[in-house]
């Protein structure tokens, strides 16, 4: 019954690839200007999410066209001040 009192995630990863009856992907933006100014809570939040898509989505290898695309505005404010987990989780990924 624990899932009736914490709720449930935000967001599921899957939505970032949901796409319109057209088969066109949808844009998402995820806004944390609470915490940008926080680079290492961003940075949490940012080898959070990554480790969830790391750990959801089947590895592909190389396809005609991408299935997600990450863009992170101000990123140098996370790397600057980034921990070598999310380094690597990023390295990872990429």
């Amino acid at each position: 019954g624990g899932d009736l009192f914490f709720g449930e995630k935000s967001f599921e990863v899957e939505d970032l690839l949901r796409k319109d009856s057209n088969g066109a992907g949808y844009l998402n933006i995820l806004r944390l200007t609470d915490i940008q100014d926080r680079p290492k809570l961003f940075s949490t939040f940012m080898l959070s999410l990554l480790a969830e898509i790391y750990n959801t989505f089947p590895e592909q290898g190389d396809s005609d066209k991408p299935k997600l695309v990450m863009f992170i505005d101000e990123a140098h404010l996370i790397f600057e001040q980034a921990s070598s987990a999310l380094l690597d989780q990023i390295e990872s990924i990429v």
